[in-house]
């Protein structure tokens, strides 16, 4: 498998870090070539939302079609900005199937907008001409001038010209391309993760320029990269351990317990000690084979218990989430009693806050509160810190939003 991969000359330096050795430690097989726009008109330029960045697309088109002609089988094109977990060769033949053309979907407002930042390509004369006319109509002048000047001009001209052009395409799965890191991070989702394309073009933060919190991301990345091999059953705990007291001792609770890989996880990080406790609650009533909610998912949770003699130290607890937590509360011995919670991710922001709020009332002083970073549980945090600000610390923020309880605030 080849693989093009263009960038601009602002992310030249990250080449080697961020695509070319990540691809080649997965699949030794696959040959990248990295071809860096030294355009004057593409210099410096990180925002695909500008006349100069279009500029670069152009140029783009044009190292593409060559690749048309002069390769004989498929090949993807990537941004620099895509860092690679698995061997790509058998999984892009299977996302191309029959068509010419597979890309990843956009994240804009129209959900059938193709992202260019990943294409996999069949080289052909037909897809030859169609990159030699997505180039001249990049390069003619006032192309985009029907554009407002914050949209991604180069973007929606090859999806119109696509779209018209008599070429068979497809969107590549989520699962593949475009992925939201903080949506496909988590444990269980390991195995069927591809890639992670760490697009972000916002205004700055906390005086940090996108380009300057992109790298953040993919640092992260990285770390997370780093600490899985590709048959990893869960992520490693290992980095929580300085943050706390007595980890090997540690009593957890998880709020959501799935098939056991975090129990696993913590277990065997984290709490060591005979004296570790694990309580876990699991709510099972999926339909989906694949979801940490389905029934089969319990019946592993029980299996892995069973098989690792954790039965004196694991307690499991069946039902809904706020229920159960409401039950522990007013149960004996309960509040305030668990070292680190552990908040597993869904979408109902207001579920999750629920959760969040009474599992703060079972954490003792000093203890963390741990849950998996995605867009709906960064608003939860938001809305969570305004309530608990004057006592929570937030200690971390990568691949898991980790907070630390304070003391109570001196009463006036």
């Amino acid at each position: 498998m080849k693989v093009l991969a263009s960038i601009t000359p602002v992310f030249s330096e990250l080449c080697e870090k961020w695509l070319v050795e990540p691809m080649r430690r997965m699949d030794p097989s696959t040959e990248v070539v990295v071809v860096v726009d030294d355009s004057k008109e593409a210099e410096g330029n990180g925002n695909f939302r500008t006349p100069g960045f279009d500029s670069h697309i152009a140029n783009k088109m044009a190292v593409i079609s060559d690749w048309a002609v002069r390769e004989s089988e498929p090949f993807l094109v990537t941004d620099v900005d895509i860092v690679y977990f698995q061997p790509l060769q058998p999984l892009l033949l299977e996302c191309l199937g029959d068509c010419d053309i597979a890309l990843a979907a956009g994240r804009l407002k129209d959900p059938q907008e193709y992202n260019i930042g990943q294409m996999v390509i069949r080289p052909s004369a037909r897809t030859y001409q169609f990159f030699q006319e997505v180039e001249a109509a990049l390069r003619k002048p006032g192309s985009r001038d029907r554009f407002r000047q914050d949209e991604p001009a180069n973007q929606r001209i090859l999806n119109e010209m696509l779209k018209a052009s008599g070429l068979k395409h497809r969107f590549l799965p989520p699962s593949f391309a475009n992925t939201p890191m903080f949506n496909q991070m988590g444990y269980r989702q390991r195995r069927s993760l591809a890639s992670y394309h760490a697009t972000l073009n916002a205004p700055p933060v906390r005086g940090r320029s996108c380009l300057e919190t992109k790298f953040d991301l993919l640092d992260k990345v990285a770390t997370l990269v780093n600490a899985w091999d590709c048959t990893a059953s869960s992520r490693s705990f290992l980095d929580l351990a300085p943050l706390m007291e007595a980890p090997q001792a540690a009593k957890t609770l998880i709020v959501g317990a799935g098939d056991g890989r975090v129990a696993e996880g913590i277990l065997r990080d984290l709490s060591t000690s005979p004296e570790a406790e694990i309580h876990a609650i699991g709510n099972y009533g999926s339909d989906d084979v694949n979801s940490i909610h389905h029934p089969a998912a319990r019946d592993r949770f029980l299996a892995l218990v069973e098989e690792k003699g954790w039965n004196s130290r694991a307690h499991f607890y069946e039902g809904e989430f706020c229920e159960a937590l409401a039950w522990m509360i007013q149960a004996d011995g309960f509040w305030e009693s668990f070292d680190l919670v552990y908040l597993e991710a869904w979408n109902d922001c207001a579920e999750l806050l629920t959760s969040a709020c009474q599992s703060w009332s079972l954490l003792r002083p000093g203890g963390l509160l741990v849950w998996v970073a995605n867009e709906a549980s960064a608003r939860v945090l938001d809305s969570f810190m305004n309530s608990f600000s004057d006592r929570a610390q937030v200690v971390d923020e990568g691949g898991h939003f980790v907070l630390r309880k304070g003391l109570r605030p001196v009463a006036d």
